[in-house]
């Protein structure tokens, strides 16, 4: 019998949730339908805080340069101590040289 009543009482509490919930997201869907997206209405900022890495023009910004010249760096330096990454680190150079970078 408590179990009789336990679940009636889960089962009306469901029901109750469902009632409030499902009409509180029908109405939250019709009250923005239609909106455009916050960002779509503002104009883009002047000067981005971040990079655009899909840009075209990443393989110029000076940070990616450095990085490319470090990564270069690194291999020769860890091919003169170990000899290991020799045939990369001279690719690499070779490709910067290439690059005028």
């Amino acid at each position: 019998m408590a179990d009789d009543a336990g679940a009636r009482r889960t089962g009306r509490t469901a029901l109750l949730t469902a009632a409030v919930a499902l009409p509180a997201g029908w109405w939250l869907a019709e009250a923005t339908r239609g909106e455009p997206a916050a960002d779509r209405r503002a104009a883009p900022p002047a000067a981005t805080a971040a990079r655009d890495v899909y840009s075209a023009g990443f393989r110029d910004d000076p940070y990616v340069l450095a990085q490319q010249r470090e990564v270069v760096e690194a291999l020769e330096r860890e091919c003169r101590a170990t000899g290991v990454r020799c045939a990369e680190a001279r690719a690499a150079r070779r490709y910067l040289e290439e690059q005028g970078r």
